[in-house]
């Protein structure tokens, strides 16, 4: 009896150990086998181990399907939602760069003054401006604020490179700015004043006629004077008349100019000759 009851026990241990090596000559034969064609070590069983692996394989394909899907599923939510990029932040329902965007410029919402632009999220004034007072300008033009922010020109100054100078063409005469080519005051040079009735012209002071014109010192109206008819110096003929800046009519015969009929010969001349002839005659 106990030796049947040995006997069934081997025998069921035999059998269990080629089962084991069914399973993993199954396993091999899978793994080394591409196009699904039996190793020939394997027959039967090696066959028979392939819709196991073929399950485990579509079981992988599956998980891994799964995941894909499970990704796209997400970056579409992604798309659908509207969420901005990374440099990016939400404002009012749009995306914006607080970095740059001058009506969210470091904050939603926060807005830059007119004339500043947003720079790495601070509002600041543009390339050449300074800010002065709440406000961008220029400080090599601005009279108000040459040079710095709040150094004032005068009136009669510019502001010209950052510096408070006067206008081409002046200078500054006891501390204001002068043109020397028409300043009576300063005619010429700081300092040089034109006498009464006078003007500063060029620098000069010479008589200041109004509306008439200065012809050597005096005051004339060339639109009707004989001597400066039209222009200094300009004399009309006698028996002529200046007429809005122009001789006109008939100039008068000079005296000694040949009578009419008499050829162009000079009557006193032709006396002469007539005296002569019958000087001769006389003789005769």
């Amino acid at each position: 009896m106990k030796s049947a009851k040995w006997f069934v026990t081997a025998l069921w241990l035999q059998l269990a150990a080629c089962s084991g090596d069914i399973e993993e000559s199954a396993r091999q034969s899978g793994l080394s086998g591409t196009s699904g064609a039996a190793a020939p070590s394997g027959g039967a069983d090696a066959a028979a181990g392939k819709p196991a692996l073929a399950a485990a394989g579509g079981r992988a394909d599956s998980i891994a399907g799964g995941k894909a899907g499970a990704a796209a599923e997400s970056t579409g939510a992604v798309q659908m939602s509207g969420a901005c990029s990374a440099v990016e932040t939400r404002c009012a329902g749009s995306c914006v760069s607080l970095t740059s965007d001058a009506a969210n410029c470091g904050a939603c919402g926060k807005v830059c003054d007119s004339g500043l632009s947003c720079h790495e999220g601070l509002c600041r004034c543009a390339a050449g401006f300074d800010m002065c007072g709440g406000s961008c300008v220029e400080l090599s033009k601005d009279p108000k604020h040459c040079g710095e922010c709040g150094a004032s020109c005068r009136g009669d100054e510019q502001c010209i490179a950052g510096e408070c100078s006067c206008a081409v063409g002046q200078l500054v005469c006891d501390g204001a700015c002068k043109d020397l080519q028409s300043d009576r005051s300063n005619c010429g040079a700081c300092g040089m004043s034109c006498e009464s009735g006078d003007k500063c012209e060029r620098g000069t002071c010479t008589l200041d006629c109004g509306e008439l014109t200065n012809c050597s010192e005096a005051c004339v109206d060339t639109a009707t004077d004989l001597l400066n008819c039209g222009e200094c110096g300009n004399s009309c003929a006698e028996g002529q008349r200046c007429q809005r800046g122009r001789c006109r009519g008939t100039p008068t015969a000079a005296a000694g100019a040949p009578a009419a009929g008499s050829g162009g010969r000079n009557p006193n001349t032709a006396g002469r000759a007539g005296s002569a002839s019958a000087a001769g005659s006389g003789g005769d």
